[in-house]
């Protein structure tokens, strides 16, 4: 009997210290998966033929988010166009010249966390919901409806 409960110790020992180093990798494997790119966007590409604005807007819990606005004279539509996890608006500038070319606004933005917008992490769509609020806001406010 004593011998079985020295071998069920050892066992919980083994099974506490396999799970907590599991639950401390899962921690940092989320850290990492989740960490803010914020890069240089730089200049808007030579090749892109229209008007850009530098533009910044809060997004809807008050975070700076930093994009593009493409005007077209006389537009009534805006196309809003996000760009995928890790990457950043120039992901999209060629979507934006189509758009552009079809008689649409376009705002192109770094999410949070992403590109030139302030943020420390990343939360897969999430928060970034928040940013796009903040966008539809912020061309509510150049008259778009």
């Amino acid at each position: 009997m004593a011998r079985f409960r020295k071998s069920l110790r050892w066992f919980v020992l083994v099974v506490v210290v396999l799970g907590l180093a599991g639950a401390g990798w899962a921690v940092l494997y989320a850290r990492q998966a989740t960490k803010a790119t914020h890069r240089p966007v730089g200049p808007v590409p030579k090749e892109f033929p229209f008007a850009v604005e530098a533009v910044r807007f809060p997004a809807q819990d008050g975070l700076s988010i930093a994009g593009w606005f493409v005007p077209c004279p006389g537009a009534t539509r805006v196309a809003v166009l996000l760009h995928g996890a890790y990457r950043n608006r120039l992901e999209n500038v060629s979507r934006a010249r189509l758009m552009r070319e079809q008689g649409y606004a376009v705002l192109l933005y770094d999410a949070r966390g992403c590109g030139e917008s302030a943020g420390d992490t990343i939360t897969f769509g999430f928060k970034e919901a928040q940013d796009l609020i903040g966008a539809l806001d912020y061309l509510r406010g150049r008259g778009f409806h």
